[in-house]
């Protein structure tokens, strides 16, 4: 068993102990060991309670990390570093007596697990502390941590991270609060108004899920009881954590529950927040695990029944003559149960979906605005070019087929925000991006959200909040409507597929579903781009056919590209496809038309509205607008885009630069962002969108892997809600819009991409 769950198993006893005991006073728990962690030397170290004979020490420990940290000020002057001097050691000593009797204070410290009289046994300390009003009277409890240290020479060991964790779990169970506040050193003066910098110590603590919220303050020196330094280097920035309260889960004895209710009864404000929060959300998850033993039973259910509900991928053999041809299968990643998510914001996105289908429908009909969107991208951007090359061609050739086919999926996170009024979290939906055409998934996620309903009976929980999802009937549903209206009854279906794809079985239950639907009349013909060039062919009058045997083509549905990799022949077969008669899902034109450099422009005032025109959309534009995070097009040469890009550069953290290729990814972050900014020729920055960086929810869930073993991890959800159009590009009449079925892919909180590929996997919703 692994160091993080045997952590994580003594941490669930211990507090288990301690929340069912009943001890005659606050200190009766000071002996107990909260977690264990090792340190890069292998040596063992323990988590507990401070005990009065540990003040001393950790005094010392404080005043010399905090010393240190002071010292290591980047705009402090060498003259300034020598007027640091800790504060004497019985003001420290009264400081730290003071808040070991404080009954809303806890303090934490880190030991070696093995006494040795010839080393110093404190490595570590932490202090939180409970607000119980809050600091204005529409800001609820909130738990404050600081002052956090390790011995000098042990930093970057992981103790102050562990400190973190423990304080962290222990003001979620034991105050049921569901925020954490810090306060850092920032710079020395702030500037009203702008965004300076991250120093180490914020940047610490970013990286453990604390976030800015643009307030900084002073503090008097002479008040400091551990470390004093000039006044004007005295300036503090205020940093948060959003924590997820864990809720009862179902027991059968209802112990759990009760004991809710009663925190509820001795703590009615603590626990008003939690329920009147818009995050109140049920992270149910890890209260759910027994112990080790537990885990592996449920993981091995899960695992069987992934491949008996079907999620699961084909091998590739080693001879690769043999490719996609291999009788093994291996389990799709996935969650161990359902992500909680707020309801909501899941029924907003359901809601949203077919307004956005036809705003981009009549954005992909608008010839004239995307040939003047993507002057400047196809610069410096390959793949982009290529693709506008193809649609100026069909413009100029004229478009042989007026309908067009939208297979549809939006994804979403859920933002976090800070009310600059009332001073409390908001949460809200936030769009990533809309795929038109290859868009995975839509089998997959129905059967993760099968295989979730049955984990949930397994452990005696109800499973009625997981919500429905049918998205690969919406597609295929699709696709036969699009097969009818070409009018040909002997014509087939085309799907054009990527050779080795994880997602074959996701593409087959499209294809056994629309046999079904159609009751076995529509012929469905699979091949991959690569094949394309030579099973396809076109007629003097574009239709497209078969090369075997001459059979029409009344649709192709493209599961593959456009990518940067395609060699010339692959690029033939889609020009080939796209001059023909066939009705395509997608056309270049709709292809462009959800391009980031598109969702960027339409975050403008006033860009919907240019497609939406009609007063019965204004409802559904303020909709549309409110789940757009902020876009930034870089073509421009003027004072505002440098001013932006200098910030981004200047804040990292704080953006994400995507460039317009197709299919996900490539995605630039942090200090990889910086460099792409500072080295970016003009025609290359234009090639890039810049967008705020979603500061996601983050909840708790075991992610299970072939031959991994799972781990209790934080988590984000990515959602994604799928629907179809058809429309009749002469008119701009839609024949169809429809939404139903949704996926959701989670990666790890540490990540910055969610798909499978790349880390993420499946799962589904819980919601509340």
């Amino acid at each position: 068993m692994s160091n993080k769950i045997l952590s994580f198993v003594l941490f669930l006893l211990a507090l288990s102990a301690h929340l069912n005991a009943t001890p005659p006073n606050r200190n009766s728990d000071a002996n107990e060991i909260i977690t264990t962690l090792t340190l890069r030397d292998q040596q063992q170290v323990i988590i507990r309670r401070m005990r009065e004979e540990d003040i001393n020490e950790a005094g010392e420990i404080i005043r010399a990390a905090y010393l240190d940290d002071c010292k290591n000020i980047e705009h402090a002057t060498s003259e300034e570093r020598c007027q640091m001097f800790t504060v004497p050691v019985e003001r420290t000593r009264h400081a730290l007596h003071n808040i070991h009797n404080d009954k809303d204070s806890v303090l934490f410290v880190a030991e070696l697990a093995e006494k040795n009289s010839n080393v110093a046994q404190l490595l570590g300390c932490c202090r939180v502390k409970l607000n119980p009003e809050g600091n204005s009277k529409d800001n609820g409890p909130f738990g404050q941590i600081g002052p956090i240290a390790a011995r000098i020479g042990l930093q970057g060991t992981g103790i102050g991270t562990a400190l973190i964790r423990v304080a962290e779990e222990y003001v979620v169970r034991q105050w049921h609060v569901c925020e954490m506040q810090l306060d850092a050193h920032s710079i020395p003066k702030p500037v009203e108004g702008v965004v300076h910098p991250m120093t180490p110590l914020l940047q610490f603590y970013a990286k453990r899920g604390y976030r800015r919220v643009g307030k900084t303050m002073w503090f008097d020196p002479a008040n400091s009881n551990y470390v004093t330094m000039p006044g004007h280097l005295c300036h503090l920035e205020r940093m948060v954590k959003d924590l997820c309260v864990p809720s009862a889960t179902t027991g059968g004895d209802g112990t759990k529950r009760g004991r809710e209710q009663q925190s509820a009864e001795k703590s009615p404000k603590r626990m008003r927040k939690h329920q009147n929060s818009a995050y109140s959300v049920k992270n149910y998850v890890k209260d759910l695990i027994k112990d080790d033993d537990h885990l592996n039973v449920l993981v091995e259910a899960a695992v069987d029944l992934a491949h008996n509900v079907g999620l699961i991928k084909r091998l590739d053999d080693s001879d690769s003559r043999s490719r996609m041809n291999s009788d093994f299968a291996s389990i799709i990643p996935f969650t161990l149960f359902p992500s909680p998510y707020p309801r909501q914001i899941f029924l907003q996105a359901l809601d949203v979906q077919t307004g956005l289908q036809k705003l981009y429908f009549r954005v992909s009909c608008d010839y004239a605005f995307l040939a003047e969107q993507f002057k400047d991208v196809i610069k410096t951007n390959d793949l982009m070019r290529r693709m506008a090359e193809i649609m100026h061609e069909i413009q100029r050739e004229g478009q042989k087929q007026a309908y067009t086919l939208f297979l549809a999926r939006s994804d979403y996170m859920v933002g976090v925000q800070l009310d600059k009024e009332t001073g409390q979290k908001k949460y809200g939906l936030k769009q990533v991006e809309m795929n038109i055409g290859s868009v995975v998934g839509s089998a997959f996620g129905p059967r993760t959200a099968e295989l979730h309903r049955q984990m949930l009976q397994k452990v005696g929980m109800d499973a009625s909040n997981l919500p429905e999802s049918r998205a690969f009937n919406t597609l295929a549903e699709g696709l036969y409507l699009g097969w009818q209206k070409f009018g040909d009854p002997d014509a087939v279906v085309v799907f054009a597929v990527l050779q080795g794809s994880v997602h074959r079985f996701d593409e087959r239950a499209i294809e056994y579903e629309l046999q079904r639907i159609s009751e076995g009349k529509v012929n469905i013909v699979r091949m991959s781009s690569k094949e394309a060039y030579h099973k396809l062919r076109l007629d003097e009058d574009f239709k497209l056919r078969l090369s075997a045997d001459g059979r029409v083509v009344a649709l192709v549905y493209s599961r593959s590209g456009p990518l940067p990799e395609w060699t010339d022949e692959e690029w033939h077969a889609r020009r080939t496809i796209e001059r023909s008669t066939a009705i395509k899902t997608s056309t270049m034109f709709s292809a462009l038309s959800s391009s980031k450099k598109v969702q960027q422009v339409l975050a403008k005032p006033g860009m919907i509205e240019r497609f939406l025109p009609d007063p019965e959309d204004k409802e559904i534009i303020a909709e549309i607008r409110k789940t757009f995070a902020g876009l930034w097009g870089l073509e421009k040469d003027d004072d505002e885009t440098r001013n932006l890009v200098q910030h981004a550069i200047d804040n990292p953290d704080l953006y994400v630069l995507k460039p317009q290729n197709e299919g996900g990814g490539h995605n630039y972050f942090d200090e990889e962002l910086r460099e792409k900014l500072q080295h970016f020729t003009h025609e290359e920055r234009a090639a890039h969108t810049l967008m705020e960086r979603i500061q996601p929810m983050i909840v708790k869930n075991y992610m299970v892997r072939p031959h991994e073993e799972p781990v209790l991890s934080d988590v984000v959800a990515e959602l994604g809600v799928f629907g179809c159009l058809l429309g009749d590009k002469r008119n701009l009449s839609i024949l169809h819009n429809k939404q139903h079925g949704y996926l959701v892919r989670t990666k790890p909180a540490s990540s910055t991409e969610s798909g499978i590929t790349a880390g993420g996997v499946y799962d589904s919703l819980n919601l509340f």
